[in-house]
């Protein structure tokens, strides 16, 4: 773990205003009534979770482990995601009879900025705590010098 001394005034500054924004789109979504909005808010940070575990491996194991999920997950994107995007993308840009284009829906733009906005908090806050806070800070830290045998400190 990283020490106390080698965690700095950006590490603290970037969890207190992660932790501050999570916690405002959680009020804000309890808040709204709209029980899909929480679901949207959840599976955007699960997906920024991952995305930022996937980004900064702490040893060569899990960048070995990784690399074979980031082939998977490349092959299931490119393969069977993208074939079934079509329909979504056609539901998004044909209006209705009579009505307006689901895009414009502030209902649907408002589920769609939330699940984004999950996903980024989570994926900053996963990738910082990785990144900064973890075995690898320790490591990274110098360590005191040696003391030499019969020096007085």
């Amino acid at each position: 773990m990283a020490t106390l001394r080698s965690i700095t005034l950006p590490m603290y500054g970037g969890l207190a205003l992660g932790s501050l924004v999570a916690l405002a789109l959680v009020v804000e979504s309890l808040r709204s009534g709209d029980e899909l909005l929480r679901i949207y808010l959840l599976v955007g940070a699960a997906i920024g979770w991952l995305v930022g575990i996937l980004a900064v491996p702490l040893n060569d194991d899990e960048q070995n482990r990784f690399g074979q999920f980031a082939k998977i997950i490349a092959g299931f994107l490119t393969g069977y995601l993208f074939s079934k995007i079509d329909p979504v993308v056609i539901w998004f840009v044909t209006p209705p009879d009579g009505g307006q284009f689901p895009i414009f829906d502030p209902t649907i733009q408002k589920r769609a900025l939330f699940s984004f906005a999950g996903f980024l908090v989570s994926l900053i806050m996963i990738f910082n705590a990785r990144s900064y806070w973890s075995l690898k800070a320790s490591s990274a830290t110098p360590k005191p010098a040696p003391r030499k045998p019969g020096a007085v400190s």
